[in-house]
């Protein structure tokens, strides 16, 4: 049975579209990586802007907030092998706001790059 040269225009669209399948996912994955990374970052920003006005009289409420997570960190040593683990986060209204705004701020710059 011989190819003929539409089958080969077949097989050669199939590869193609197989490739634009995982080319969208991809795309896909990377405009959620944009938008945790801009969260992480307006959480960042707010945090310090918070600290900063807490000595503003009308502005301070937006420094209220707490502390979560270890505040010394856990060594586990088992002779042959050691390590430390640790985690502490600190979150305030002005931390929760900034990264709600740089969240849908990313959620804008995705769409208007049409990624």
């Amino acid at each position: 049975m011989s190819t003929t040269f539409i089958d080969i225009l077949v097989e050669i669209l199939i590869k193609k579209l197989y490739n634009m399948d995982k080319f969208f996912e991809v795309k896909r994955y990377m405009k959620r990586v944009i938008i945790v990374i801009c969260a992480i970052l307006g959480m960042i920003v707010g945090v310090a802007l918070g600290e900063a006005l807490v000595s503003t009289p009308y502005l301070s409420w937006l420094s209220i907030g707490g502390e979560i997570g270890l505040k010394s960190p856990i060594t586990i040593d088992l002779n042959f092998l050691q390590f430390t683990v640790g985690l502490w986060c600190k979150i305030n209204i002005a931390g929760v706001l900034c990264m709600v705004v740089f969240a849908l701020l990313a959620q804008q710059i995705v769409r208007i790059t049409k990624l």
